[in-house]
């Protein structure tokens, strides 16, 4: 693990990661930070340089140190974390959602432009999913309620998200590349 808003951090963890494994053939970008729910007008640059720097610098950085090594070998599965917010809204989180908006952007972007270098790359999308950290910070019955907006009237689990994952990952996707990939118990159907 590393501070992914760091370049130089960035960099050292994938000059030892490709060191120690020899080549990088997956790699699941999934730093990411939230942010409290408040109208956008209560923001203010720190929390835009925090949730920037974490969720969307994050991932370009991984992604540019990624593609350096997975270029010359000519494959490789890059698989980002963006969120259902990344197709949708949610009042009172603005700048989460224009900063998963962009990851998925810069994802589809860069998967047409690396399209027939052996290289797929795409976003995971997930609903609300039940972790310990979503059970820290929001009470039971605001659960509840985040539950019954999802069509099959519960949270994800990691499992749900981590199955996507496997999939994304296998030959059994090979043909899919460019994705924002809902796990979201359709919430994004709606």
């Amino acid at each position: 693990m590393c501070d992914v808003a760091s370049a130089d951090a960035v960099a050292d963890f994938f000059a030892n990661s490709v060191k120690a494994l020899g080549a990088l053939d997956i790699v699941l970008n999934n730093a990411g930070v939230g942010s409290p729910l408040v109208p956008l007008e209560e923001t203010d640059e720190a929390d835009y340089d925090r949730l920037m720097g974490i969720n969307l610098k994050g991932v370009w950085l991984c992604m540019r140190e990624s593609l350096k090594t997975m270029s010359p070998a000519g494959s490789g599965h890059i698989i980002n974390m963006a969120s259902a917010l990344s197709k949708t809204t949610f009042p009172g989180a603005g700048l989460y959602v224009a900063s998963k908006y962009a990851v998925g952007g810069l994802t589809r972007n860069t998967a047409v432009e690396y399209g027939d270098s052996g290289i797929r790359i795409n976003a995971i999308c997930p609903g609300f999913i039940e972790t310990p950290l979503l059970r820290e910070s929001v009470p039971e019955e605001d659960r509840a309620h985040l539950a019954s907006r999802h069509p099959m009237n519960r949270l994800g689990t990691p499992e749900d998200v981590a199955k996507a994952a496997m999939w994304l990952a296998s030959d059994a996707s090979s043909f899919v590349t460019g994705m924002l990939f809902s796990v979201d118990g359709g919430w994004t159907a709606i």
